[in-house]
């Protein structure tokens, strides 16, 4: 099952990649709620972090916000295979932050710059790649969000990484 989702993705890819943010809008639907999520995180005019998870083609989704009218990046591993990698990393249309340290200063430079990114914070957490305290003091210091980052962190049973200043029954 997971070879055959991985083999349409590689398919659909050239297809997908070619297409402009406004093209994509033919091929996905999103319900009356995430319509109204999407306007009001607009109309607050600050950058955040978008949870995602991988079901289907990942590359629509950034592609798709673009359009719609956020500023989007996406973070990701590079491929291993150095060519495949400079290809198709040219291709995607959305900037691309490396996980890393120095992709930690881009995550947080384009939060100041009321930017959203892409990626599952928690899924780095649990790969054992470093993730900046900073980075989860952002999401922490969001009323909207901490509650979700808490959850998430017990989730995966690493509460030792929620703020110690937010752990309050009533912060939370």
């Amino acid at each position: 099952d997971m070879w055959d989702n991985l083999g349409r993705i590689v398919g659909e890819f050239p297809h997908v990649t070619s297409m402009s943010a406004n093209e994509l809008k033919n091929f996905v639907k999103i319900d009356e709620e995430t319509k109204k999520n999407l306007d009001e995180i607009i109309e607050l005019n600050k950058g955040g972090i978008i949870f995602s998870a991988h079901f289907g083609n990942w590359e629509i989704g950034p592609k798709f916000l673009l359009n719609y009218g956020l500023k989007v990046n996406t973070i990701y591993r590079p491929l291993n295979n150095t060519l495949v990698e400079d290809l198709t990393a040219k291709q995607r249309g959305v900037p691309m932050i490396e996980k890393g340290s120095a992709g930690n200063r881009q995550l947080i430079n384009a939060l100041k710059n009321k930017e959203f990114i892409m990626r599952i914070v928690i899924a780095m957490i649990k790969s054992k790649v470093p993730v900046a305290d900073s980075i989860i003091n952002e999401l922490a210091d969001d009323d909207k969000m901490r509650y979700k980052l808490y959850q998430r962190l017990l989730r995966i049973k690493r509460l030792d990484l929620f703020p110690a200043k937010h752990k309050t029954q009533e912060a939370i």
